[in-house]
């Protein structure tokens, strides 16, 4: 199953449009799907989820020991707010989702919608996490992409008529691009990392 997850999540980011259509045809019948309780969706989440906060705790590890600090406490605090972030980040964007457009579409839609476009975002902060920083703004240009995304699954899977993506696609694309980014400068906050 997670092979299977990683496959479709790297579909979906290089012919987004063509693996909307095909999820489209896959869930035609929102009863079936909703019934069928389908986790994939959930799966390529938490995998490229646990990636991340296994990448920030690595990384977190061996620059906080060259500060002095103790390295395991705040890379442990630096791994869990990568994890929640995301998902924090999933829920409000399939609460979203199932409120604007969830009477149409359906619950198993919606919810494997979110979870594409919040493991897109994992996957740029991944990638964010590994190249100089000199490229770091070009890392942050491709969130954009991300907008795309949201806007082909959008038109593609749920349906969305061009009026209302106007309001959809901004809240959608704020809920998983810059949320996750507030969750965790909260958490970061509360936790007394910053």
């Amino acid at each position: 199953m997670r092979t299977d997850s990683v496959l479709s999540i790297l579909k979906f980011i290089i012919l987004p449009k063509k693996a909307w259509t095909d999820a489209d045809k896959e869930y035609s019948d929102t009863a079936l799907a909703d019934a069928k309780g389908d986790n994939r969706a959930l799966n390529m989440l938490s995998l490229f989820s646990g990636i991340a906060s296994l990448a920030a705790f690595i990384a977190n590890l061996h620059f906080t020991e060259n500060r002095g600090d103790s390295g395991m406490e705040t890379a442990l605090k630096i791994a869990v707010i990568t994890f929640v972030q995301f998902f924090a980040a999933y829920f409000a964007a399939a609460y979203a989702t199932g409120k604007l457009i969830g009477k149409e579409a359906g619950k198993a839609r919606c919810d494997m919608y979110a979870a594409v476009l919040c493991t897109a975002t994992v996957l740029l902060y991944i990638a964010g996490m590994f190249v100089p920083s000199g490229v770091l703004p070009y890392i942050a240009m491709l969130s954009l992409y991300v907008v795309y995304i949201a806007w082909s699954g959008a038109r593609h899977f749920l349906k969305v008529t061009e009026n209302a993506q106007g309001r959809f696609i901004p809240l959608i694309s704020f809920v998983a691009l810059l949320l996750p980014a507030i969750i965790a400068i909260l958490l970061k906050l509360l936790m007394r990392l910053v």
